[in-house]
């Protein structure tokens, strides 16, 4: 057990000459790594690294290793990789110097989610990370849609078991009433301007109506004072005849 240990752990200080991260800064970070194994998928041309180590590695010295493990390799397959690491113990702060990296590895996540998850600084309470959402609605698409994934990626670098959470801003919930406000006035306003314009409406429509039917009566009256003049002209004419 101790040799097979002990070869590991050779083949990952191997890794690290092909890497050219042999400075004394760089390989005391990665004492006792080891490489566990390395699954190969030959026809997809996959190399998959599982390695372990004593405790979280810096994020940064993390990120510069996994950039020249895939441009050392990029000519022979596609590299991904995993850790496990032993001590699991962990900081707060090494959560949130891991988490520009984690989002990064998200994929098709969508661009508004992506831009509150890169502006923000998660609260750390333990194992938990608490995402803050602007509103009830994305606070559960983050929960739901991404939690596991936020977790598993957390995993894959090293982390333990992460649970995410989610609150909603004060801040925004008071900005999202008060829009809601302002646009239930504006559409207040709105309606009370297309009552007033269809009352006007209507009492134009009234005020034609009620001229046309004066006019009408006018009208009526022109005519039957006209007929009473011409039948009383021709009742004149007769009288004058006899």
């Amino acid at each position: 057990m101790g040799d097979l240990s002990s070869g590991k752990k050779e083949r990952f200080q191997l890794l690290l000459q092909q890497l050219q991260l042999t400075e004394d800064v760089i390989v005391t970070h990665f004492q006792n790594a080891e490489i566990d194994r390395v699954v190969i998928e030959k026809q997809a041309r996959k190399w998959h690294f599982f390695f372990q180590f004593e405790r979280i590695v810096p994020c940064q010295l993390y990120n510069t290793f996994r950039g020249k493990l895939e441009q050392t390799f990029s000519h022979i397959a596609k590299i991904s990789y995993s850790a496990r690491v032993l001590e699991q113990a962990i900081s707060d702060q090494e959560i949130l110097d891991y988490w520009k990296s984690c989002i990064k590895e998200i994929d098709g996540i969508a661009p508004p989610l992506l831009k509150l998850l890169n502006e923000q600084v998660p609260q750390i309470q333990g194992t938990k990370i608490i995402l803050t959402a602007r509103n009830e609605a994305e606070g559960l698409a983050l929960k739901r849609k991404y939690g596991g994934v936020i977790a598993e990626i957390y995993q894959s670098f090293g982390f333990p078991l992460l649970t995410i959470d989610t609150v909603v801003s004060e801040e925004s919930s008071s900005d999202e009433y008060e829009k809601f406000m302002k646009a239930k006035e504006k559409e207040d306003q709105e309606r009370g301007l297309m009552a007033m314009i269809e009352m006007q409406k209507k009492e134009a429509e009234q005020a034609r109506e009620m001229d046309l039917r004066r006019m009408a009566l006018l009208i009526l009256g022109l005519r039957l004072r006209t007929m009473l003049t011409s039948a009383n002209l021709k009742t004149s004419l007769m009288k004058n005849a006899a």
